[in-house]
């Protein structure tokens, strides 16, 4: 190999290397593809159901990734704060995800055997704090337990955001919690976020609870794939898998949903588009991200049917019309 050539692939070395430089404090967002959500439960079952997630890829910011996206618009660059993912958080972070994969399986099942009158007892509910963000007014701990917001019993999550969003951005009011065995009244009030454009408490609760019943659904702890964006799609797999009816398209929904089976709304929806149009021959997404998602469709050719809905039920109902 001559002088030159070597020359030539040290630059080129140099150059990926340069690339590959971190960019501190920065992440990247990028289209992802879909998780087979039935991998996430176990259940005795002749029909294998066709029913993704589709997810977004977030990885640490590099320098090549920041030249990319400024002429890609599939990559999108964002600044991510400090203060929450500090070394010491990374595992607080993790359980976070853990948990809201918990909560979006419970309340799947839970609507399930709620549509199918299907007798089922809860145990041991509560809303627990996973997170306090520096910037929450409420001296607040991880671990506490919320049991009331001013006089309202709060047992889910549910509970707790129905009962703020009755009470003024500005005003205070009181949260009780369990802590270390004792009832704790802490009285603060929400900060705006200016990133989001929103007021906050300020902090990441899930919900714990047992269900007991005989609809054998259990969760595949090696094979967790979605978060609380994944509700619909693990509802509808359950539903489909429970009844027995056959899919005979690639579906690819997302949805949070709530414990009586509304759908709202969620994010990333520009990367869960492009990231399924390949291999997703439906996507079902809620009515609230129905404008952004038409943009979407527009701005990147998204060539995938969409059909959006409010509830699970409609999912249901639209779904079976489209197997007809």
């Amino acid at each position: 190999m001559s002088e030159k050539q070597l020359k030539i692939i040290n630059i080129i070395l140099i150059i990926i290397l340069i690339l590959l430089l971190p960019i501190p404090r920065y992440k990247v967002s990028t289209p992802g593809r879909g998780s087979l959500i039935s991998e996430a439960y176990d259940y005795t079952s002749t029909k294998e159901q066709s029913i993704y997630v589709p997810y977004v890829l977030t990885k640490g910011a590099t320098l090549g990734y920041y030249i990319r996206s400024k002429f890609d618009d599939r990559i999108d660059l964002f600044q991510y704060k400090e203060s929450f993912f500090r070394d010491d958080e990374y595992e607080i972070v993790s359980e976070i995800g853990r948990n809201m994969v918990n909560e979006t399986y419970y309340r799947a099942l839970r609507w399930l055997l709620d549509y199918e009158g299907i007798e089922y007892s809860i145990d041991n509910e509560n809303f627990t704090i996973a997170f306090v963000s520096e910037e929450s007014n409420f001296e607040l701990k991880e671990e506490d337990v919320i049991k009331k917001v001013n006089d309202r019993i709060i047992n889910n999550f549910d509970d707790f955001y129905e009962a703020i969003g009755d009470i003024d951005d500005e005003e205070e009011f009181n949260i009780t919690v369990l802590r270390d065995e004792k009832e704790v009244e802490i009285t603060g009030k929400r900060y705006y976020d200016d990133e989001r454009e929103q007021y906050l408490v300020g902090i990441i609760g899930s919900e714990y609870y047992e269900i007991n019943t005989d609809v054998g659904f259990e969760i595949n702890e090696q094979r967790r794939v979605s978060g609380s964006s994944g509700g619909l799609a693990t509802a509808l797999s359950m539903y489909y898998t429970y009844t027995q009816e056959e899919l005979f398209i690639n579906i690819y929904a997302t949805g949070e949903i709530t414990k009586d089976g509304d759908v709202l709304k969620v994010g990333g929806i520009k990367h869960k588009l492009i990231g399924g149009d390949n291999n997703a021959d439906l996507f079902i997404l809620p009515y609230e991200n129905k404008e952004e998602s038409e943009k979407v469709v527009e701005d990147f050719s998204i060539q995938t049917e969409i059909i959006y809905v409010s509830s699970i039920i409609e999912a249901i109902d639209k779904l079976n019309l489209k197997m007809k």
